[in-house]
């Protein structure tokens, strides 16, 4: 009986000593809006980094597209992905789009017209969950058009 109590109190102040560290949320490494690779129009990998000693769960990821702060597709995806203990993972996100909506917005911009820079921004969120503990996580990137590889 005595030694259920004593483990139980040293499993308790051992689980009480783990601390949680947020994910990162490094970088979008690859845009592309190749049909070859199954973008529809438009694909992006996120770089992100688990700085904790165990694994943690990525889930509910909402990501917009953007060009020249014009919603051109978004990504929503219940998957559950598994980040492990201290390593980093490309999350592959396909856009849900129309390619005549993103050569609209292009068309619709006096800046395109007269060879002004054109600019793409991904926003959005993924969640984090370790347990029943759940954490938000904020991505934000922006991009020059020209700078991306078709």
């Amino acid at each position: 009986m005595y030694r259920k109590i004593f483990f139980s109190i040293i499993i308790f102040s051992i689980g009480s000593c783990i601390t949680y560290r947020d994910i990162e949320f490094i970088d979008v490494h690859s845009i592309s809006f190749s049909k070859e690779n199954g973008c529809s129009p438009i694909c992006a990998d996120l770089k992100v980094y688990n700085p904790n000693q165990y694994p943690i769960l990525i889930k509910d990821i909402d990501v917009e597209a953007h060009l020249n702060d014009k919603k051109v597709g978004n990504v929503v995806n219940d998957k559950k992905i598994k980040l492990l203990k201290q390593d980093s993972i490309d999350i592959h996100l396909i856009f849900q789009s129309d390619a005549q909506q993103i050569l609209t917005s292009l068309v619709n911009s006096l800046g395109f017209l007269l060879g002004k820079s054109q600019n793409l921004s991904l926003s959005g969120s993924l969640k984090a969950q370790v347990f029943l503990f759940k954490k938000k996580i904020d991505i934000t990137y922006k991009t020059d058009f020209k700078d991306l590889s078709f």
